[in-house]
């Protein structure tokens, strides 16, 4: 399930959380939307794992509430997950590589277009820059 519809199914009924069990999620896509909303609601990320098995990746997120001062993640830790930078396994390598190929391709297609809109190249060129930056700065 996505990380959208995680939130959704999350935010609908708060007292379903009234006891603040601990939270064990695996978005496919829209990981940072889970992040942003643990941190929001104060849960506090505690491990997160990456792995592939049968061509698919499967990122877990595991988090616990705790009163007190949210959870603060950075833009680049909402979006990649903290601790899988961290780690950097190769299942999270090979998945933000294969994100780097799509933008390339999407980039390749941009180039064929009569007028090549420079403002979503450059936008492409930057997104592509950071990730690279943060697999291999």
């Amino acid at each position: 399930m996505g990380g959208p519809l995680i939130v959704d199914i999350l935010s609908r009924d708060p007292s379903k959380l009234a006891r603040h069990p601990r939270l064990i999620l695996q978005p496919n896509v829209g990981e940072s939307s889970v992040r942003q909303w643990l941190c929001q609601n104060n849960y506090h990320l505690e491990n997160e794992v990456i792995l592939s098995e049968d061509k698919h990746t499967y990122e877990i997120l595991v988090a616990n509430y705790q009163a007190g001062p949210q959870m603060v993640l950075t833009a680049q830790e909402l979006k990649y997950g903290p601790y899988l930078m961290t780690e950097k396994n190769s299942a999270f390598v090979a998945k933000w590589q294969a994100k780097i190929t799509k933008l390339q391709k999407v980039q390749a297609q941009l180039q064929k277009a009569k007028e090549v809109p420079t403002i979503k190249m450059a936008a492409l060129t930057s997104e592509i820059e950071e990730i690279e930056a943060m697999l291999y700065g």
